[in-house]
């Protein structure tokens, strides 16, 4: 079954034509390496099947309710984010009450004994919330992906190099348990150790993975 497909796709780039009446179709568990020389259009395919260009003429199908996650060349965060609130954000509403487990527990450590009673209630009240949904398991999934990517979990993403953005866009990418990657030249600016895993994390992906 077709997850993604496009349907007589053009898209062009001022002269320069990038896509004449282009059609394709992926199933259900494909791998499928993009290959091109630079300025091809291979990024430009990812962002089409993301959703996150639109084409001049022709459509693109999404499986409905489909779980897609592109993680792009260069990854564009609110440098004012943590680490941790950045890839949570790929989680939802549930996302949002992890984060706010963390940074509770975090203030919880050095809080005085008025605000540690304020601070108590507050965990309490945010237990209840993820013990409600899947929370405590996004919950580990989250410290599983930082710790896997040695991501320091309270520090603001703009103060990182290039290496480690790319590392919370990939744990971003990976927490939120995707259907299909996107996958645009994923192991720059990685370390060999980062790749090994990376390599082996996506030779076990049971869902659909398009790669630069």
């Amino acid at each position: 079954m077709a997850v993604l497909a496009l349907e007589r796709v053009s898209l062009a780039f001022g002269p320069t034509v990038l896509l004449d009446a282009a059609t394709l179709q992926v199933e259900a568990g494909e791998r499928l390496a993009l290959v091109g020389r630079n300025g091809s259009g291979k990024s430009t395919l990812l962002a089409l099947l993301a959703g996150e260009l639109q084409p001049d003429a022709g459509a693109v199908y999404r499986l409905r309710s489909l779980r897609l996650t592109l993680v792009p060349q260069e990854p564009l965060f609110a440098p004012e984010h943590t680490v941790t609130h950045t890839v949570t954000q790929a989680l939802g509403a549930l996302g949002e009450a992890v984060e706010a487990y963390h940074q509770t527990a975090v203030h919880l450590a050095t809080a005085s004994a008025q605000e540690a009673e304020r601070l108590l209630a507050q965990l309490q009240t945010l237990q209840s919330r993820l013990e409600h949904g899947d929370g405590w398991r996004l919950h580990t999934q989250v410290e599983s992906m930082l710790s896997r990517f040695d991501l320091p979990p309270d520090t603001p993403v703009g103060q990182l190099s290039s290496g480690w953005q790319r590392r919370v866009s990939l744990a971003r990418a990976l927490v939120g348990d995707p259907e299909v990657l996107l996958l645009d030249e994923p192991t720059n600016h990685l370390d060999l150790a980062t790749i090994d895993w990376l390599e082996g994390y996506l030779q076990n992906f049971p869902g659909t993975l398009l790669f630069i």
